[in-house]
């Protein structure tokens, strides 16, 4: 009984959701970042020839930032506080390429869009 009150306490504190184990961070970012839904932006913004070149790049960009994440982070579970620290940096670097890889080339198809094509894409977050 204490167990299972020890457990709820740990899932209120974590707002209910499981935390993941520190070598599972960046295979979940990289699915995140290769389930963007470019499909769905290409359809709301319905882009033009050079706005089509700008979302290719911001394709490209994402599937380098998942190799990326899926390259550079460490699978291992260090066993020492500092082999832990270690490797904490290096999936804490990996990510930050990744998302330097990625934010360029999301700003520069944004910033080609046009008013109405942005309120079109800004519409996908509530979606």
């Amino acid at each position: 009984m204490l167990l299972h009150r020890q457990r709820r306490g740990k899932n209120r504190r974590s707002g209910g959701r499981q935390s993941l184990r520190p070598s599972q961070v960046c295979s979940e970012r990289a699915s995140g970042i290769a389930s963007l839904p470019l499909a769905r932006i290409e359809r709301a913004a319905r882009p033009d020839g050079a706005q089509r070149s700008a979302l290719k790049e911001l394709q490209d960009a994402t599937s380098e930032a998942v190799n990326l994440l899926t390259s550079d982070c460490p699978t291992y579970r260090a066993l020492t506080p500092v082999g832990r620290l270690q490797a904490t940096e290096q999936r804490l670097d990996a990510m930050l390429r990744a998302v330097q890889t990625v934010q360029p080339a999301l700003e520069k198809f944004y910033d080609s869009l046009g008013d109405e094509q942005k309120e079109r894409f800004n519409r996908l977050s509530s979606t």
